[in-house]
């Protein structure tokens, strides 16, 4: 793996986005979302300073570069839980991408399939499980899920996801309760649009979402399925641990991109001492604050064996749907 391989990779893979960047993408969706919209794509708790931090300490990580090595013959393809990947980035969950493209989350899934890589879907979904199974059926999958006040909606969604071939599970674990935000437009899901995972269960998702989650919870979800759990939101070793004890396959070190908890370090910062105390042991990877192939690398370098993105996907699929979020995908 090599920096060189990304760009020559990128390069070739989206003509129609050669010389977009990130922050090119971020910003045609001024012109494209509502303000309404696009301040909740962009919200972070208090003063924002982790989701700044989270980009800014990208830039306090060098390169030590090492030449004089053939470098004619490269690839991307990795593995991840013993599966093949095509590229090491796949899209984190984030909720209600139709607030942002009238296919929302299935072009979401089928660019992730495009490329070769994983989709989380997020539990507060404008798409349905089943729906995103059976029009994405060869797209990786896994589903995110917070813990509920009735662990039976967890394993609601455990045997869904089951059933319609998912393959993998992600645990919230930073988001007992809301980060609190300032924000200057109300924000409501536009009329047509509902979070489908819940239909049946309750019209108010985030009010069912547990405060008094402990390690006590993560087991029980380890334990109600054949899937590997990820514990996402891990920024110390000792977080970590208890991941790993509780049974779960791997964890996502993340900051939930500077949406919840407000002053705690930059995931990549963070990154090192969760790799130094379980990467032996466990699935270690990687979100929050990337916005290019080269903070992609640095976190590979510096042990993550996979690297999710978030926002920078809201920008690709308001501005071209599918094949928007396949170019980002490849910046």
């Amino acid at each position: 793996m090599c920096l060189k391989a990304f760009v020559s990779y990128f390069a070739e893979a989206v003509p129609n986005y050669e010389g977009f960047s990130i922050q090119d993408f971020q910003d045609k969706t001024q012109n494209i979302l509502s303000k309404p919209i696009l301040e909740y794509v962009m919200k972070a708790s208090l003063r924002k300073s982790t989701e700044q931090h989270n980009r800014d300490a990208f830039k306090n990580i060098y390169f030590r570069p090492k030449y004089f090595k053939d470098v004619s013959n490269l690839s991307l393809t990795t593995s991840l839980l013993d599966k093949e990947m095509s590229i090491p980035v796949g899209i984190g969950p984030s909720a209600m991408h139709k607030i942002a493209h009238h296919q929302g989350e299935v072009a979401t899934a089928l660019a992730a399939g495009s490329q070769g890589t994983i989709y989380v879907l997020s539990s507060f979904s404008t798409t349905s499980i089943e729906e995103i199974g059976e029009k994405a059926p060869n797209t990786e999958k896994w589903i995110q899920m917070y813990i509920y006040k009735n662990l039976s909606i967890n394993l609601n969604f455990i045997r869904r996801a089951e059933k319609a071939n998912f393959s993998g599970i992600v645990v919230t674990s930073d988001a007992p309760v809301h980060g609190k935000t300032y924000l200057k437009y109300e924000f409501d899901l536009p009329d047509g649009l509902r979070m489908e995972n819940f239909v049946g269960i309750t019209d108010r998702p985030s009010q069912i979402v547990s405060s008094s989650f402990t390690i006590k919870n993560l087991k029980w979800i380890v334990n109600a399925t054949k899937l590997p759990v990820f514990a996402k939101g891990i920024l110390t070793k000792e977080g970590a641990i208890k991941a790993r004890d509780a049974g779960c396959k791997g964890v996502f070190v993340s900051t939930h991109g500077g949406r919840q908890l407000d002053g705690v370090p930059a995931s990549i910062e963070a990154l090192p001492e969760v790799v130094k105390a379980v990467g032996k042991d466990m699935t270690v990877v990687f979100d929050s604050g990337v916005r290019g192939g080269d903070d992609v690398f640095k976190a590979l370098a510096l042990g993550a064996k996979y690297v999710f993105i978030g926002r920078p996907v809201f920008f690709g699929l308001a501005v071209d749907g599918q094949k928007g979020v396949e170019g980002v995908l490849i910046l």
